[in-house]
């Protein structure tokens, strides 16, 4: 069966869900698939005021245009790509451009009508949710593309819950797998030092400003804590100088050096479409501080295998991280019943879910 996936542009450092995208391409070639990857430069050539967000309308076209001008990249080089699958680098999402399949995926908003637009013979037209993705569009327009004839594949049950509220008719929930082979305990999980790790990101719903305001506040009860903070960003200018920086780690340093050379992994995001540097910190044995952001309920439950705070809620965040980091069993009982619960997730369960979401002529929607 052959499988086309529309992805908003072409991504020269790691994104979570381009990521994910990737992934789930490479194991569908895996499973005897032909599988093309689209990479669109332009949505549109002017900005589109019904969506709303003119300024990231803006860096979208401006981002395309350059894009284009630079010329088709060459390669992928921040994540494994099958040589099977075909990628494309295409101006805009047509007839012509999109080849002939049996299914074609839309990934992002912004993918969604045109896919939906597309003939027949260009396959059955899937929708993959992975966030409500209102950073780039108003809330409204988002969700119009949710009740596109579209099958819509969210991965985590708030964004199910979301969906269900819209009238989404044709709704399947697949929630991310993970690599264990890859993501797993190198060093002991107890003792570790007071080392806590932290993703950044300058979106502000990422909630980078108060994951730093609850590290500092939490080093005021915990005179030895450290702090590991990694981003593909250069390091920002606000971050205190006790405060180490990695900039765009490779995954290998990432899982070596920062997962597993921390006792905990903190998670300030206001919202999560799932939420995959937690799930890979626990996957190391790393202890959880979260907040509770959505996507967290996918893998984190409150004094079981996490400490939960409601988003924005600094002192909260802070809190929980002197509590991991002072007593040792808490920590311990965290980071072992984490690892545990993450090893339920699995990639081929996964793909193998969406291979027949895709695929299958009639399925019953859940």
């Amino acid at each position: 069966m052959k499988v086309t996936f529309v992805l908003p542009g072409y991504a020269r450092k790691p994104i979570g869900g381009i990521r994910v995208v990737y992934t789930y391409a490479n194991r569908l070639v895996d499973l005897g698939h032909d599988v093309t990857v689209l990479h669109t430069a332009m949505f549109r050539t002017l900005p589109d005021f019904r969506a709303g967000r003119p300024r990231a309308q803006t860096r979208e076209i401006a981002g395309g245009i350059r894009d284009l001008a630079r010329g088709a990249p060459t390669e992928v080089v921040w994540h494994d790509i099958d040589p099977a699958i075909e990628m494309r680098y295409v101006s805009t999402i047509s007839e012509k451009s999109v080849p002939d399949s049996d299914a074609v995926v839309a990934t992002a908003w912004q993918t969604a009508d045109p896919v939906a637009r597309l003939g027949p013979r260009k396959g059955r037209p899937c929708y993959l949710v992975q966030h409500h993705e209102t950073w780039s569009g108003r809330a409204e327009r988002v969700d119009e593309t949710w009740r596109l004839p579209l099958r819509v594949i969210v991965t985590a049950r708030w964004l199910e819950a979301r969906a269900n509220k819209l009238g989404v008719k044709e709704l399947w929930r697949i929630p991310y797998g993970m690599d264990t082979a890859k993501f797993s305990v190198l060093r002991q999980i107890s003792p570790r030092p007071k080392r806590v790790a932290m993703m950044y990101s300058s979106w502000a719903w990422k909630g980078a400003a108060d994951g730093m305001a609850a590290l500092v506040a939490a080093r005021t009860s915990v005179a030895d804590l450290e702090a590991v903070v990694f981003g593909t960003d250069p390091r920002p200018r606000d971050l205190p100088h006790w405060i180490e920086y990695v900039c765009d780690p490779e995954q290998d340093d990432l899982v070596r050096d920062v997962y597993n050379g921390s006792s905990v992994y903190l998670c300030p995001s206001h919202s999560e479409g799932w939420g995959l540097p937690s799930a890979e910190a626990m996957a190391c044995g790393t202890a959880v501080v979260t907040t509770d952001n959505g996507g967290s309920d996918e893998f984190c439950s409150h004094d079981v295998n996490a400490l939960l705070s409601p988003p924005r809620d600094v002192d909260s965040l802070a809190k929980n991280l002197v509590a991991v980091l002072t007593n040792e069993e808490l920590h311990s009982r965290l980071a072992h019943a984490g690892h545990a619960s993450i090893q339920e997730f699995s990639w081929e369960r996964s793909t193998r879910e969406l291979e027949s979401v895709l695929f299958e002529p009639a399925l019953a929607a859940r």
